[in-house]
């Protein structure tokens, strides 16, 4: 069996901020702040969605 390690010691940064997608908008510097950014509940450290208004784009989808 493969044992991963615990996402909030490889990421202590985002650890700190409780979500990629709030590590993101602190990185920023507020240049996010209309941007529909998300983070899924059951993995916040390790992914966000960054939605589309455009109707025809899927959702940029963005790992740790």
């Amino acid at each position: 069996m493969v044992t991963h390690p615990d996402p909030a010691i490889l990421y202590p940064d985002i650890k700190a901020h409780g979500s990629l997608s709030a590590a993101l908008r602190a990185v920023a510097q507020g240049r996010l702040a209309s941007v529909p950014l998300s983070s899924p509940d059951l993995a916040p450290l390790l992914g966000a969605t960054v939605g589309c208004t455009v109707p025809h784009r899927e959702p940029l989808q963005i790992s740790a």
